[in-house]
């Protein structure tokens, strides 16, 4: 039951967005009968409020027994009454009325206020309501430890319930509303272009703390007190905490080094903002941003910024529990704070966002924890946002948890769930994004994920890139290094931990990053979403480093001519490639630890060569690799931020199992290393861990390895070999399954490609391959490394000075493909040391094919004139070894001679693993099974098979080949292979 009134005036508040004075929904009415908890209102109302399962409109009695107001002449001055309590007064108010009360743009003049008491021990506003107030509700001014409680304030000029100067600590505001809420002297223009920094305003006769521009229901200058179960309708937002670095006002002079925004949040708990955040494109429900200030503390004369402001405030651990918001654009918006503030800076837990455009946007290190966010209600207001993205990645540097999260009713066109950040070149994620225990209702499998497809020449940032777009085509850098961690597979709906990645290829990207996050057969790709997923297999994180030229010091910026420029390859994959330079931004990501990254340098090795490891695993180690001109010697330190030398070993073994330590040169002079930090350390929310990044800060010196070479230069691109030991490829044949979630599962199998399988597209290096995917195109040789498809007839040799100034290197245009391509038929037989060989004529790349099969040829018949070439060979014996003669044998010892099935050292054997890897080691040096030395990750079976023998007799006998073209008849051949047989 309730114990309201017949005649009482109460308002129904608004459940739809618009909330401004000539347009809003909020509707006054007198109470005609009461039965038990049921009111009759004096007449119907003309609006709908929505009541649903998510939430529900208030309902407010404004009328109270006592009433204090200002008189009817108040009106057209807007000079209404005020109730002050000043110090040493006991200040206890209780079910009064504030009408027509406070005088607009004086200081002090507020309907109630309690003004500077100092700490106060029963002090309280309770169960009053302030209607159509000139100026503010209910101030707490220079006071401490008051409470606040079970009040109404409707239809308010300013900010509604208000700390004044930053100094108020310990109060308490619980169970207040908050609706109806007027900006004073509103500006005419909230964007300022539409970057993150709004507008600076000043105090000014018409609006004298310019806060008021953006006045809320709840302003916060301290976070060092108390809100429980208020709910704010209205206003630039509902609840506003922005950034005060010193006391304001007259609390200015008796506390001059007390800073308000190092204070951390001490409660808040059930707190409700709805129907606000229209005014800027940025607008939210709740918000923690902004910054105010004055330059002559205590003067009264403010400056303040909008939007996002430097510094940050110092103060962190801003945990929200219990919180809901709806009819917004932007739930809730939070700057983040510095480096040096408690962690986690924000935490939502117990989260509710309904009818939103987006739920949050966090930066800093933040989680959200135990939400249900939805795109849309059965509210039936007409001006609700009409397409919701729930949550999207915002900058870098950036530490995000979601966990236990339920995504409802992302189903109309352009709707999304989740969407990566893609907005910049310089900017771009590490591993910043971990998800867990994700649910999805009436939200179809497309439309759970997004990667936002964009353009490097139309980033967000002032770099090399912005409106260049002929210079910089593709998508941008943060796009191609685009990811996202699923902890346990709900994300990504395979039931695995699961690491999603941009699938930007070559012809979307600059033809310089291709399937980067592709990273063995066992990924798929969803095109509808646009990422590759790749389970983790247990073992797998997302790591990132800064690519540097020369020896540093000092953090990289995002942005230098001092980035190393080039590309960044897996171990044993010519396919798979990341551009490292893309807008001169030094920061690359990706995965790590079982998957190598070589790096070939567009100018050729460097003498001196910094890499910082920003977000790098703990244990395990990334291997990393990069060539120099044969004969050079390094000098490399490992600086944690102080430097200690890494040691040369004798194989890529004795880099694996150092930690860090040890860096090895094979005789292709690929220097090897492996990137660890012991204390790069965990960000840990709601049960789950992210490795910690920024770390190229570390002390102002940042955690990195200097490399020094005596020799710099020119090098050929020479990809190791996977670490799993598998041949170096770069050619694949995909086959394509699409299901209803756009789920494609691509197979690669290394060898020939056919005309009709060739992938290349324009724009694409077309080197490995040879071939192009349209008959229009033609692949153009620029030199021994790159190659391109284009228009036929569109290269000129020499420089392309539309290319990027690093990539202005001469065109020979020698054309590597043909327009037509056959596929290839073999047929061998062997008969003892004879081998007679009939193939077709091709203009396929030489493909080796090690098989055994059994081949039908039918040949239906013709008639033609014969021509007959017949060469003979007489046959000769000779000594070599087998595969390679022991001279010219170049695998050192622990390399892999999988290949080249000879060491080098005459101490050592070619020793097999498996049948992708076998090493170099001494006689006898191999025991059959699992070797304890080898990495972890490595830990395979050795056969132990030898694989290299000593000099043997081949001969050689005579052969005749024989090409002809005459009459036949259908015959059928079957043929028996057994062989290695290369057929070009």
């Amino acid at each position: 039951e309730v114990d309201w009134q017949v005649g009482q005036q109460l308002v129904v508040v608004t459940t739809a967005w618009t909330d401004d004075p000539e347009d809003h929904q909020n509707e006054l009415r007198s109470i005609s009968a009461v039965s038990g908890a049921q009111i009759t209102l004096s007449a119907p109302l003309d609006f709908d409020h929505y009541g649903g399962p998510e939430y529900f409109a208030e309902v407010a009695l404004l009328s109270r027994s006592v009433t204090f107001q200002g008189d009817a002449s108040s009106e057209a001055s807007r000079y209404g009454g005020h109730v002050m309590c000043v110090p040493g007064a006991k200040c206890q108010v209780a079910g009064v009325l504030g009408f027509r009360m406070g005088q607009e743009n004086f200081m002090g003049r507020y309907p109630f206020h309690f003004h500077m008491m100092g700490t106060v021990s029963d002090s309280f506003f309770e169960d009053c309501a302030v209607q159509h107030s000139f100026f503010r509700a209910y101030t707490v001014h220079g006071t401490s430890s008051s409470r606040v409680s079970r009040n109404v304030a409707y239809d308010v000029s300013g900010s509604a319930y208000y700390l004044e100067d930053g100094n108020e600590e310990n109060n308490l505001f619980d169970y207040n509303l908050a609706a109806f809420v007027h900006i004073i002297d509103r500006l005419s223009d909230y964007e300022n272009g539409g970057g993150q920094g709004g507008v600076t305003v000043q105090t000014q006769a018409s609006r004298i703390v310019p806060t008021d521009a953006t006045a809320v229901g709840f302003y916060c200058t301290n976070a060092k007190n108390r809100w429980i179960g208020n709910s704010a309708s209205g206003g630039f937002s509902g609840f506003h905490f922005p950034t005060v670095p010193q006391v304001l006002g007259d609390s200015a002079a008796a506390y001059p080094n007390y800073k308000p925004d190092e204070m951390e949040l001490l409660e808040f708990d059930s707190n409700t903002a709805h129907s606000s955040g229209r005014l800027w494109s940025r607008g939210s429900c709740m918000y923690v941003g902004g910054r105010l200030w004055e330059e002559n503390p205590g003067s009264q004369q403010y400056s303040y910024i909008t939007g996002r402001a430097s510094p940050p405030r110092y103060g962190g651990k801003f945990i929200m529990t219990r919180t809901k918001v709806f009819a917004c654009r932007l739930g809730v918006l939070f700057w983040g704070t510095h480096w040096s503030a408690g962690k986690p800076d924000l935490g939502l837990e117990g989260f509710e966002a309904h009818d939103i455009s987006r739920s949050s946007s966090q930066l800093g290190d933040t989680y959200m924890h135990n939400a249900v966010i939805s795109a849309y209600t059965a509210n039936t207001a007409t001006d609700l946002v009409k397409v919701g993205d729930g949550f999207e990645l915002y900058d870098t540097d950036m530490q995000t948890v979601l966990a236990d999260i339920t995504f409802r009713n992302y189903d109309r066109p352009n709707d999304v769930a989740i969407q990566d950040m893609t907005h910049s070149n310089i900017f771009k994620p590490q591993g910043m994004f971990h998800s867990d225990k994700i649910r999805f209702e009436n939200t179809p499998m497309e439309h759970r994920l997004r990667h936002v497809e964009r353009l490097a020449c139309k980033s967000y940032h002032s770099d090399s890139c912005l409106n260049r777009c002929s210079f910089c085509p593709g998508t941008p850098g943060s796009s191609q290094t685009a990811n996202l961690f699923d902890v346990d597979g709900s994300l990504s709906g395979l039931g695995e931990a699961t690491i999603l990645g941009a699938d930007d290829a070559a012809a979307e990207t600059n033809g310089r990053t291709n399937e980067w996050w592709r990273l063995d057969p066992s990924c798929t790709q969803n095109t509808d979403w646009g990422f590759w997923l790749c389970p983790t297999h247990g073992h797998r994180s997302i790591v990132s480093l800064f690519i540097m030229q020369g020896i540093m010091s000092s953090p990289p910026a995002r942005t230098s001519s001092d980035t190393a420029v080039g590309m960044l390859y897996h171990f044993g994959r010519t396919d798979r490639y990341l551009d490292l330079g893309l807008a001169e931004s030094p920061m690359v990501t990706g995965a790590c630890c079982d998957i190598g990254w070589f790096l070939h340098l567009d100018a050729g090795a460097l003498s001196e060569l910094t890499i910082f490891m920003d977000q790098m695993v703990d244990f395990g180690g990334l291997v990393f690799a990069t060539r120099y001109p044969a004969g050079a010697s390094f000098t490399i330190q490992r600086c944690l931020p102080s430097c200690s030398g890494v040691t040369q070993g004798n194989s890529l073994e004795d880099v694996l199992n150092a930690p860090g330590t040890v860096y090895y040169v094979d005789a292709q002079g690929r220097l090897y290393l492996k990137f660890l930090y012991e204390q790069n350390g965990y960000f840990e929310a709601a049960g789950v861990k992210q490795l910690t990044n920024g770390h190229r800060y570390l002390a102002g010196k940042g955690a990195r390895y200097t490399i020094r070479s005596s020799l710099s230069g020119a090098v050929a691109l020479a990809v190791p070999p996977a670490l799993n030991g598998e041949p170096v490829t770069g050619t694949t044949t995909a086959s394509s399954t699409a299901g209803s979630s756009g789920t494609t599962t691509a197979s690669t199998t290394a060898g020939s490609t056919t005309a009709a399988a060739c992938a290349t597209q324009r724009w694409e290096n077309c080197r490995q391959t040879l071939c192009c995917s349209s008959s229009d195109d033609v692949c153009y040789e620029k030199d021994q490394y790159y190659a391109q498809c284009k228009p036929s007839g569109q290269c000129t040799p020499g420089i392309n000075e539309n290319e990027p100034p690093e990539y202005q290197t001469p065109w020979s245009c020698t054309v590597l493909s043909t327009q037509t391509t056959t596929m290839a038929t073999t047929t061998t037989t062997t008969m003892g040391t004879t081998t007679a060989i009939t193939t077709t004529t091709t203009t396929t790349t030489t493909t080796t094919t090690a098989t055994t099969t059994t081949t039908t040829t039918t040949t239906t018949a013709t008639t033609t004139t014969t021509t007959t070439t017949t060469t003979t060979t007489a046959a000769t014996t000779t000594t070599v070894p087998t595969s390679t003669t022991a001279t010219a044998c170049a695998t050192q010892r622990w390399k892999n001679c999988r290949q080249s099935l000879c060491c080098s050292n005459s101490d050592d054997t070619c020793y097999e693993k498996n049948q992708y890897y076998a090493q170099c080691r001494p006689t006898g040096d191999c025991t059959p099974g699992i070797n304890p030395n080898d990495a972890p990750e490595y830990q395979t079976p050795w056969s132990c098979t030898v694989l290299s023998s000593t000099p043997t007799e081949t001969t050689t006998a005579t052969t005749t080949t024989t090409t002809t073209t005459t009459t036949t008849t259908t015959t059928t051949t079957t043929t028996t292979t057994t062989t290695t047989t290369t057929t070009t």
